[in-house]
């Protein structure tokens, strides 16, 4: 069962990651040719906070790792929150690897600003759509709940 303060601390993991990823990007894009070691720092903590909040969204739901059998006869509600999980950790997954392209980048000198110091905010961005995401997660898992008693 997922409790109201589960999702309030996903969230804000989410939101706090989105935030260190944005600064982060506007630290590096300051100093665009040189490394900046504010955003190194900024990216690295935002990353961190990411993967805690994966990790306690992902071992919050553990029934979504079924067999094929179990999967194909649980509820609509089931599948739709599994669904949600899935393009969770898919959005996840886009704003770890930005934040550890942009943190490697930002270590580099570089002669111009280019895409790589758009990388960053581009992290921080997908947390913020990871959050809409956990939101709807737990909406689902609030209906599979009650469908279920």
């Amino acid at each position: 069962m997922t409790r109201i303060w589960d999702i309030v601390v996903i969230v804000g993991l989410d939101i706090a990651a989105a935030v260190l990823g944005i600064l982060a990007g506007v630290s590096q894009n300051r100093v665009c040719s040189e490394p900046s070691q504010k955003a190194f720092w900024l990216g690295l903590s935002a990353q961190v906070i990411l993967l805690i909040s994966m990790l306690l969204e992902f071992f919050k739901d553990r029934p979504c790792l079924l067999s094929p059998r179990e999967f194909k006869r649980s509820s609509f509600s089931k599948k739709f929150s599994c669904g949600i999980l899935l393009l969770s950790g898919i959005v996840s997954t886009g704003a770890n690897v930005a934040f550890g392209y942009g943190t490697y980048w930002n270590g580099k000198s570089q002669s111009s600003c280019g895409f790589k110091h758009h990388l960053l905010t581009i992290g921080g961005i997908l947390c913020f759509f990871r959050a809409l995401f956990s939101v709807a997660w737990y909406v689902s898992n609030t209906a599979k709940d009650e469908a279920a008693n």
